[in-house]
């Protein structure tokens, strides 16, 4: 695979370590933008929206760069794709990548 560009809401669950039916409230809430499959209940995530959404929830992105990876997508990819977006690329934190997370950790402010 070469790209990702738009996520499902069982993506960016998975990315994000919440559950899907959280995703799914965040964006009817309108606090995770995207777009409706057009005759469909489907929602899907473009990535510069996926991007901001994690930052603003303190979710690490180094949790994106291990879900591209694992799709072989490299991480220059994303790197690139945030240049182009004018998105800052320092929201990666390249020195903190490496850092173990636990499993049961999640963002404070998706807890239920």
């Amino acid at each position: 695979m070469k790209n990702k560009e738009v996520f499902t809401t069982g993506e960016v669950a998975k990315i994000c370590k919440v559950s899907q039916l959280t995703i799914i409230r965040r964006f009817d809430e309108g606090k995770l933008k995207g777009f409706k499959v057009p005759y469909s209940r489907a929602r899907r995530i473009p990535l510069e929206y996926l991007i901001v959404f994690m930052k603003h929830n303190g979710i690490p992105l180094r949790y994106l760069v291990r879900f591209m990876e694992e799709k072989g997508i490299p991480p220059e990819y994303l790197t690139d794709f945030m240049r182009e977006h004018k998105i800052p690329v320092v929201w990666l934190e390249p020195e903190r990548l490496e850092i173990q997370d636990s499993p049961e950790q999640k963002p404070a402010s998706l807890r239920a």
